[in-house]
């Protein structure tokens, strides 16, 4: 598998004359997308091919760009011809391999020289401070990378590295998102048919994302936009560092335990039935910077990571399977059919636990279910299931189940 970075590089001020050659060059290559973002729209449809051939000779004799920068332009008004409606304000360019090179000055300054124009070239000097020895600390770990982006007056660099394949394991690390606990665990042993450990993450995000939002809302009574947007940034920061630091104690913990990593899938939960205090709820949910970080830590620990389909899995008892929405009341769990008692987030993220394992061992079995709401992919039948001695608060006694 290969996992990817983006590092930032700050750069040392630049000369007058490089200043101008970088300023022209970043309006003349914002031109240039919105020229073939114009030829896009006005001869639609179009395939890719056939907008490098409208494009490519013209706009290559009129602005003097390098080749390869109107190659990589036309592939960015592509990708992103869906999203942008006029044209393109603010677009930041990108370097290939050809169009860039890297070198040391006797002084010692890391240099990379880019080629702007044809016959027209800048070397910009990189500012030797942490970022940039954390950006060597990766190229001696075998990273390599090909891509570079100028954004404003720093420049992004994109890592590449390939990582052994992840193995399946017996035991694995459920993880349930959700708006009061952010990470609710359950380290599972398929092998065994038992909980080995529960635990809550996250409750602290939960509390300071409130107090956050109660305290804009007081700033924006007021009108007061500096201080507003001073608490936005703030809440932003403090959601993206905590939601990595979860991140890392849930790898953690699944090194512990040998075990592989399932997250249940709550992408595009949003919807206009749920009304807007719901979706409000939804969307405070950092999912996507937290499976992110997840993902991309257990690329490189060699970790295995299962998406499960979030269905279900806040209804459905983890013991007799029952799927009914009078289970769930608020945050409390309460089969209809055996009477298990728990807490709700407990049970999903056992359910997601559970999931992972037919999707790991079982992947030509899909979620299919009766329609009285009961699955049919189980190796044990609900009603094989003896309801009075399955009535048990206890995770630990879990040999009922299904595996």
């Amino acid at each position: 598998m290969q996992s990817i970075r983006v590092l930032q590089l700050n750069i040392l001020p630049l000369t007058k004359y490089k200043q101008e050659i970088l300023n022209e060059f970043s309006s003349t290559y914002l031109s240039c997308a919105n020229d073939i973002l114009s030829v896009l729209k006005s001869d639609a449809p179009l395939t890719q091919k056939q907008l490098h051939q409208l494009t490519y000779e013209r706009l290559k004799n009129e602005t003097k760009l390098y080749s390869q920068l109107i190659q990589t332009c036309r592939r960015e008004v592509w990708t992103r011809r869906k999203k942008i409606k006029n044209i393109f304000v603010r677009l930041s360019p990108k370097f290939e391999s050809r169009g860039y090179k890297t070198f040391v000055t006797i002084r010692g300054t890391f240099c990379i020289k880019l080629t702007l124009f044809e016959g027209k070239c800048i070397a910009i000097p990189v500012v030797k401070d942490r970022q940039f020895q954390r950006f060597n600390s990766f190229l001696k770990d075998d990273w390599s990378y090909k891509t570079i982006q100028i954004v404003g007056h720093k420049i992004n660099i994109t890592l590449k590295k390939k990582f052994p394949e992840p193995q399946l394991k017996q035991r694995i690390v459920g993880v349930d998102i959700g708006s009061v606990n952010l990470a609710t665990l359950t380290v599972y042993d398929s092998a065994k048919k038992k909980v080995l450990k529960q635990l809550y993450l996250g409750r602290d995000l939960a509390v300071r994302q409130r107090r956050f939002i109660l305290r804009r809302a007081k700033l924006q009574s007021v009108n007061n936009r500096k201080y507003f947007r001073r608490l936005r940034n703030k809440q932003r920061y403090f959601v993206k560092t905590r939601s990595e630091q979860i991140a890392w104690q849930v790898v953690k913990l699944a090194k512990e335990f040998d075990a592989m990593i399932a997250i249940e899938n709550i992408k595009n939960l949003r919807g206009r039935n749920k009304g807007r205090k719901v979706n409000g709820i939804i969307s405070r949910i950092p999912y996507g910077i937290f499976f992110r970080t997840v993902e991309n830590i257990c690329v490189r620990e060699s970790i295995k990571i299962i998406k499960v389909p979030a269905k279900h899995t806040s209804q459905e008892c983890a013991i007799c399977h029952t799927i009914d929405r009078k289970n769930r009341k608020g945050r409390l769990f309460r089969c209809v059919r055996c009477g298990r008692i728990l807490s709700a987030d407990r049970n999903a993220s056992l359910n997601i636990a559970l999931g992972a394992t037919q999707i790991a061992y079982q992947p030509y079995l899909s979620g299919q279910y009766t329609k009285s709401g009961e699955s049919v992919n189980t190796l044990v039948s609900p009603n094989e299931v003896d309801s009075s001695s399955s009535v048990n608060h206890n995770y630990q006694h879990t040999e009922s189940h299904r595996f």
